[in-house]
């Protein structure tokens, strides 16, 4: 992802033509990522049919509390993830006037933290249970929600070390989000509606990624402090969420 970011900032340079040239190379990349998942289908024999009397017709996904419950806690971390990409670079540079590379360097800490420690930290992530990590991954959001809100009184050198610390801490989190929401979604649902499962997992996807450019946009006009403060308190639901949803399953399973 960082680097097809870095590839799009090359061609839009030329506004005429670039964007063009990139709607181009964006459409040959998705004909290519079709014809690999064609002929990896057509490589994998499909495995047997499992014996046995003929099935019955699986329950929706809807009617899973616990995948709801994890899906509905997704995107909503996923909500506050886009509203801080749209939101802090209007913030940063409008509301604290720090000079324009502090957003480059904010995004280039989060970037290169996204390439070099993803898999460090995936392996010891693997050793805690996902909910928790998903619930502690998105509480780690509001350093960054707390560093935006308090670099506005503090002198410029401290405003930078805020906002790296800051940006760090909810990268880490992004990290443990990202890996704790994965292994969840596709883990919860049983392995024949997996498809269905993660198709119904899309509209709370699409909805978050529609809500966070409005929310981002509507506070940041009128309330720009507002949004932080919306931020972090949707990463403290989702914490809760999650954690009242792990503890009933302990329980259920203590009792069983």
């Amino acid at each position: 992802m960082g680097l097809g970011a870095l590839i799009a900032g090359v061609f839009i340079v030329d506004t005429t033509s670039g964007f063009v040239a990139l709607g181009a190379v964006y459409a040959a990349g998705m004909a290519l990522t079709a014809g690999l998942y064609f002929s990896t289908g057509a490589v994998i024999p499909a495995g047997p049919a499992p014996a046995g009397p003929a099935r019955s017709r699986p329950a929706p996904p809807w009617g899973d509390v616990a995948f709801i419950r994890v899906a509905v806690a997704n995107a909503v971390l996923l909500t506050a993830a886009l509203a801080v990409e749209t939101g802090m670079p209007v913030f940063v540079l409008r509301e604290l006037a720090m000079p324009s590379w502090t957003v480059g360097l904010l995004f280039a800490v989060n970037t290169a933290m996204l390439a070099l420690l993803q898999l460090p930290v995936s392996r010891v992530l693997d050793l805690f249970r996902p909910a928790v990590v998903l619930a502690l991954g998105g509480l780690s959001y509001t350093a960054l929600h707390g560093a935006l809100l308090l670099a506005g009184g503090a002198d410029p050198g401290v405003r930078i070390a805020l906002l790296v610390g800051g940006i760090a801490v909810y990268t880490l989190g992004e990290l443990a989000v990202s890996q704790a929401a994965l292994v969840m979604l596709t883990g919860l649902p049983p392995d024949r509606q997996k498809g269905s499962y993660l198709a119904f997992n899309q509209f709370f996807v699409g909805g978050a990624t529609a809500l966070s450019p409005l929310l981002a946009t509507s506070l940041l006009t009128g309330m720009p402090s507002a949004l932080w403060w919306a931020l972090a308190g949707l990463s403290v639901l989702s914490a809760a969420v999650l954690l009242r949803g792990w503890r009933a399953r302990t329980e259920a399973d203590a009792l069983s």
